[in-house]
């Protein structure tokens, strides 16, 4: 049964008018939907979510950039390092006793358990990591070298190949 038999005066409700200079302004939404122009949900917030992602990755990314630059580990420059461990192969043949040398092995054994902690820490990348320490062993062997040629011994025999028994001769 519809409305308007059991209540007569519903026949004079109707939509509200959606001009602008009408009597009673109508509300956005009623008007938008009076006048077909109602947006979905994508149409409404579409940019958003196709922007704000990309948006929030790269405000993310510099968030994260700008943090790992202002928390670096600045306590070890690895230049510094170089420098002295240059000195002190040129110090290790000076050296006249063994206290001096076991003083250069003391200082080259402190840095290289600060180049260990440094590692430990994330803070070297792979060349840094393989330039240390090709400079860490020439600078040992320059110390071990030393320390042989201060106690008289001689260095130890290189290990050599087992090698195929000879052959008998006909």
């Amino acid at each position: 049964m519809p409305l308007q038999a059991e209540y007569p005066t519903a026949r004079l409700v109707m939509a509200a008018s959606t001009d602008k200079d009408a009597a009673v302004p109508a509300h956005p939404g009623a008007a938008a939907y009076y006048n077909g122009e109602e947006k979905n949900f994508f149409e409404r917030y579409g940019d958003a979510l196709f922007y704000g992602p990309m948006l929030l990755s790269l405000v993310g990314t510099a968030v994260l950039a700008s943090y790992r630059y202002l928390t670096r580990d600045r306590s070890f420059v690895l230049a510094d390092r170089f420098t002295r461990l240059r000195t002190i192969v040129r110090d290790a043949p000076r050296a006249s006793s063994l206290e001096e040398l076991t003083k250069l092995e003391d200082e080259l054994s402190r840095m290289f358990d600060e180049l260990v902690e440094r590692l430990a820490r994330g803070g070297l990348d792979e060349s840094e990591i393989s330039t240390a320490l090709l400079i860490f062993k020439h600078v040992s062997d320059a110390l071990g070298e030393r320390r042989r040629d201060l106690t008289g011994r001689a260095m130890p025999p290189a290990a050599t190949l087992p090698t195929a028994p000879a052959e008998a001769s006909t």
